[in-house]
């Protein structure tokens, strides 16, 4: 008798060579499906791009992103390649921060995943391909909170830096460059991620690069096709992992490059070595729950499986394992191909009993009766199996309540009489900025009018008009200054004709007091000389006067240097609450004062010409630092009377917020404002008792006695048709509560 029948069929369809690539960035989801033809991967569908924010928005934009990509393909494909962000990948594959989040995708969605690629290191890998030559450049990926700047060598990504966004995108990507310290860098920008990047590409063209940084000549800046990047993770990414599955692809040699190894020590890519346990470990995948394979056991009496199963499925092999671990068992080997070592796991330790069969001599007429009987034997164990060992996790979501109150505490070094303490220390911290943004002011600027004058003296007595008088003109609208002081002759009478001549001193020197060409006064123009009447002293214009321009240009207004004092003291408290996190993660910190400024230099002043105005600031803050754990329990101890019976609250959804607190003596008062979202505190026992062995809409009506009740769903295993579906087991029930 086969035993397959039992839980699925027989027949094994070959599954078409269709595989599936998704890239998650900051805020962006893109995925393809992928096929190998004649030896070469090629993009068959086309995900939508999609949004996500949380881990639920992930989840839902994954599964929107590839059921778009796979609409025409039949049937749909599993096995996945991921393209993810070099902040998200450590030395030994997915960082261990988001190795639950990948797990969960790959749970969830039913994927089966093959590889992953840095998405930098495939876009540098692609563009080689396509190109013909190992690209040079600098790749921008574009983000709204972020750059990211990878500098790319002869197809190699030598630096990455992610620098956050300030409003100022050349500025951005300059001071990630710096960081990176290069001697030269490639004339060549590559802007990625952003769909429409014309006007980031007029930012970075318009910069002025080779003042800034070692290029050579000024760089191009090109704008790849959105979709390149999700293309690159399929058709460069795709190819090394294929030939890891040992699936026949065909390698294109690069121009002047050697073929690309596929040696993990050099590869770009992070693929599961011929082990379960690497499988899941150097992936870094993590699996909450695992779904059954249509096939699970062979006709032998034994099941083959590898020899680190255990390992990657928590199963040891010394003990009775249910019918789900055994599915586990025949799914590891199944993926990792008949070359790993295999052990036997004996059938009758998976059904207790089953050894009756060998106890009863069988004759050809009792045959069919022997079949007949076990398998009816089976089916009665099956139920007994599942409802006797099978385990469930039902989660309950409900409509919490709000709750608000505000309570006094004292913050100090130890517990003070008559108040709540909250205990904390006292910390000063400092940091420094350089911080530099555009001007957004105007000013005029030019030259001063020049030219020479002759000065009249009708009086009977020599007249001296010192440096620095004022000659105004007639007309009124501009005023020249002598440089230097000069002495006017009294008038006299002509020997001869006894006529009377007025005093004079030509070719002085005189300059208007304001820039402009309106100043470029004509001949013979006249002038008031400082106070004095113009029937005692005048001058007159020898020639026209020249030289006196004008014109507007970028200066620094008093909003830049707001603007940029902002920038910087953003930075300093930035670099303060880093310095916190990296004594403890969880400790909170309140101000107690403002930013106290040690040095504050802008190298331009209001008014001054310049495209540009920087600052140099250094500062620092005095803080009381306390642990956030402390905060939440003093609280929960303070207003717990206040709760009403029946409910409670916890850290993940509760606000704690602390005004400014005032001294008092040698410890400090502060009001907090507390706002809890209260659930009801469920008894286990109690209800885990109260819902074993119903169907799912039983429970869910003994369910709705919950305080808020809005929805149950339970997830039980194994997976047994018309039992995991519609029933819960008796055992092993774990109720969570979940507030929306």
């Amino acid at each position: 008798m086969n035993l397959k029948n039992i839980f699925g069929s027989n027949k094994k369809e070959t599954p078409a060579e269709y595989f599936l690539a998704v890239e998650i960035h900051e805020s962006l989801i893109k995925s393809v499906c992928w096929e190998l033809l004649d030896g070469e991967p090629q993009i068959v569908g086309q995900g939508s791009f999609e949004l996500w924010e949380d881990e639920e928005s992930l989840i839902n934009g994954v599964d929107a992103s590839i059921t778009e990509a796979v609409k025409n393909i039949k049937p749909a494909p599993h096995r996945i390649i991921f393209g993810l962000p070099e902040s998200w990948l450590g030395d030994d594959g997915i960082h261990p921060t988001k190795r639950n989040l990948i797990g969960k995708i790959v749970g969830e969605l039913k994927l089966n995943p093959i590889g992953v690629v840095p998405t930098t290191q495939a876009i540098a890998h692609f563009l080689k391909q396509k190109e013909g030559i190992p690209p040079t450049a600098i790749l921008l990926e574009i983000f709204n909170t972020k750059v990211v700047v990878s500098v790319v060598k002869l197809g190699k990504v030598e630096a990455t830096e992610e620098v956050g966004t300030s409003g100022d995108l050349a500025r951005d990507v300059e001071e990630g460059l710096t960081r990176m310290e290069f001697d030269s860098l490639p004339a060549r920008f590559l802007l990625t991620d952003g769909g429409n990047l014309e006007d980031e590409q007029q930012q970075i063209l318009a910069y002025p690069w080779q003042e800034r940084l070692p290029f050579v000549h000024m760089p191009k800046v090109e704008i790849l096709p959105v979709d390149l990047s999700i293309k690159a993770v399929a058709l460069a990414g795709g190819s090394e992992a294929a030939q890891h599955l040992g699936l026949d692809v065909k390698t294109t040699p690069v121009i002047e490059e050697k073929p690309i190894s596929t040696e993990p020590e050099t590869s770009n890519i992070y693929i599961p070595d011929h082990k379960p346990t690497a499988d899941l470990e150097n992936l870094g995948f993590t699996f909450e729950e695992t779904s059954p394979p249509e096939e699970i056991l062979e006709e032998s009496d034994a099941i083959p499986v590898s020899e680190n199963a255990s390992a990657s499925t928590s199963i040891q092999i010394n003990e009775m394992p249910t019918v789900e671990e055994a599915a586990k068992f025949a799914v590891v080997g199944e993926q990792l191909g008949n070359s790993i070592p295999r052990q036997k796991l004996n059938l009758k330790r998976l059904i207790p009993g089953l050894n009756i069969i060998k106890r009863f001599p069988l004759t050809r007429n009792k045959l069919p009766f022997a079949f007949v009987g076990v398998f009816l034997l089976i089916l009665f164990a099956i139920p007994v199996y599942y409802f006797s060992f099978g385990a469930a996790k039902v989660k309950v979501f409900v409509n919490p309540q709000k709750f608000t109150k505000e309570i006094e505490i004292a913050i100090a070094q130890e517990n003070q009489v008559g108040l709540p303490t909250l205990i904390a220390q006292k910390q000063t911290v400092s940091g420094t900025a350089k911080e530099e943004v555009s001007t957004t002011g105007e000013a005029t600027v030019g030259e001063r009018a020049t030219g020479n004058v002759t000065i009249f003296n009708s009086s009977s007595s020599p007249i001296t008009v010192k440096s620095g008088s004022v000659l105004a003109s007639e007309t009124g609208k501009s005023n020249f200054v002598i440089d230097s002081s000069v002495t006017i002759a009294s008038k006299s009478a002509d020997r001869l004709t006894g006529r009377e001549e007025y005093g004079k001193q030509g070719s002085v020197v005189v300059k208007s007091s304001k820039i402009g060409a309106e100043h470029n006064l004509a001949k013979n123009s006249i002038f008031i000389v400082d106070n004095y009447p113009k029937t005692i002293l005048y001058a007159i214009a020898e020639a026209d006067f020249s030289g006196g321009t004008s014109r507007t240009v970028k200066a620094v207004d008093k909003t830049d240097q707001e603007k940029v004092l902002g920038l910087a003291t953003d930075k300093i408290k930035e670099q303060t609450s880093q310095q916190l996190s990296s004594q403890d993660p969880n400790n909170g910190a309140l101000p107690l004062n403002d930013l106290h400024f040690t040095q504050k230099k802008f190298d331009k002043g209001v008014g001054e010409e310049a495209s540009n105005v920087g600052l140099e600031l250094a500062g620092s803050v005095d803080l009381l630092v306390y642990s956030k754990l402390a905060l939440f329990e003093l609280v929960k101890k303070e207003l717990g009377s206040l709760i009403p019976s029946g409910l409670t609250f916890n850290q993940d959804t509760t606000d704690v917020k602390i005004e400014s607190p005032s001294q008092k003596g040698d410890s400090y008062i502060a009001k907090a404002t507390v706002n809890a979202t209260l659930f009801q505190s469920l008894d286990q026992k109690e209800y885990s008792q109260m819902i074993r062995g119903k169907s799912f809409s039983q429970a869910r009506q003994l369910l709705q006695s919950i305080s808020g009740f809005s929805d149950a769903k339970a997830v039980t295993s194994p997976a047994i048709p018309f039992l995991s579906t519609g029933f819960l087991p008796f055992n092993n029930i774990e109720i969570e509560v979940i507030p929306q």
